[in-house]
């Protein structure tokens, strides 16, 4: 069986009282279509903080910059049918350049919601594995400064 390791790099994005998520769909794996941070692969010789920049634009519309990197990681494994893949994710603290979005929908066509959710009610949403700690993380690292 055929398996791939990937370096995912994820943006925790706060406004006030509100954090940005998307939902994500992949037809190879249609049960985990949850919520969770806008992000995605590091591509070869890309810093992982921009790979964070430059995933939330194409995902959300939205312009940010990353603040500070978060002292977690998660690793996941993921069955897919033709392999696993494993991935080591990685988050930032970013802050919000801009409110209004450039663009509406996302650039990636497997992100098929954008919505920003008061944190006080993240816990009563289905979230994908890691984002409610990087969440959490975020708001730690922010109370510290």
């Amino acid at each position: 069986m055929n398996r791939q390791k990937l370096l995912i790099s994820n943006a925790v994005v706060l406004d006030k009282d509100k954090v940005l998520l998307v939902r994500r769909f992949e037809p190879e794996l249609p049960t985990v279509c949850k919520w969770c941070l806008p992000g995605g692969k590091v591509k070869p010789a890309e810093d992982p903080s921009l790979t964070a920049e430059r995933e939330v634009a194409e995902e959300t519309g939205y312009h940010i910059k990353v603040v500070h990197k978060l002292p977690i990681t998660v690793k996941s494994k993921w069955e897919y049918p033709k392999g696993d893949v494993i991935t080591n994710v990685s988050a930032y603290l970013c802050l919000l350049i801009d409110r209004e979005r450039y663009f509406k929908g996302a650039i990636d066509p497997k992100i098929i919601e954008v919505k920003w959710f008061k944190i006080k009610d993240i816990h009563s949403i289905e979230t994908l594995e890691g984002t409610l700690e990087f969440i959490k993380s975020a708001l730690e690292e922010i109370k510290k400064h």
